[in-house]
């Protein structure tokens, strides 16, 4: 297979195999959405116009480009208030660690080791708080989606997608996200692999809602790249089918799969359990036992 990066290789390593269809494949990775060339109006050498089209605003989440930029660099609230509210409904089973305080005369817990040998401190006090000390968990999230998947599908996907990634920071774990789109046609690949949050980041819920499955993201700035990249219009002048994306069994990454995966009529708690479950198979940390 031959590759060609149109920018810096920052998460070959990360990501799960093309299919065995795949000759050709271009790939755009970026450390940080705010790196993702975003421009106004189609620049030139663009050979499809897609992204920039004003028509049918619902298709593309929003009514032009500027739009699309200025979720993109401030963030999409209305979905981060919704997968806020997704994780207030689960608050009541996130898991909890209580961590060793200190010792001291009086406590909570005793050890039974340092009463023996005399010591009066031997009453531990402890407390519950998020711990740095677990592993950090890497998510690949999908975000491809058929060209009928509607813009509604799209949004229960990311709010549902965020939700989980809000359930395991609030669980105590550090967690690096990474948007994923990939699009076959005749033997061709493009990718776009944009990192949304970083271990150790805080959390900006409304941007990692946006970038992980609003339409305007992949189909305003991922089309805009698709359109960018030279000596793949011959194939893409549709902007190609989606690519589904395989787990990577014995990695320490887990995936997410693309909107389009699910069924169309799935509300944003069905998406999300089902997303639960997956996770859980592939034996991602932090994960509950039941939806």
């Amino acid at each position: 297979m031959r590759e060609l990066f149109q920018t810096a290789d920052l998460f070959s390593g990360l990501l799960p195999p093309f299919p065995d269809t795949v000759r050709t494949v271009a790939r755009w990775h970026f450390a940080d959405v705010a790196h993702i060339p975003m421009q106004q109006s189609q620049p030139r050498g663009a050979w499809s116009s897609s992204a920039w089209s004003t028509y049918d605003p619902d298709f593309y989440g929003t009514p032009d480009m500027a739009s699309a930029i200025r979720l993109a660099r401030e963030g999409w609230i209305d979905g981060a208030e919704a997968a806020a509210r997704v994780h207030e409904t689960l608050k009541p089973v996130i898991p909890q660690r209580r961590k060793l305080t200190r010792y001291q005369p009086a406590g909570m817990v005793p050890n039974v080791a340092r009463c023996v040998a005399g010591n009066p401190a031997h009453m531990r006090i402890v407390r519950t708080e998020e711990t740095s000390q677990r592993p950090v968990i890497t998510l690949v999230c999908g975000i491809g989606a058929w060209a009928n998947v509607e813009s509604e599908a799209m949004i229960a996907h990311a709010t549902a997608a965020a939700g989980v990634v809000d359930y395991l920071e609030s669980s105590g774990y550090q967690t690096e996200v990474i948007a994923l789109s990939r699009a076959e046609a005749d033997a061709k690949c493009i990718e776009v692999a944009t990192r949304v949050k970083g271990p150790g980041e805080s959390l900006n819920l409304s941007v990692l809602a946006f970038c992980l499955g609003h339409p305007a993201m992949l189909r305003r700035h991922v089309f805009a790249l698709r359109s960018m990249t030279p000596d793949m219009g011959s194939s893409f002048s549709s902007m190609g089918r989606s690519v589904s994306i395989p787990t990577m069994p014995d990695s320490d990454t887990f995936r997410i799969v693309n909107p389009c995966d699910y069924s169309s009529d799935m509300g944003v708690i069905e998406r999300f359990n089902s997303m639960v479950a997956s996770l859980r198979s592939q034996g991602c940390p932090g994960m509950p036992e039941t939806d």
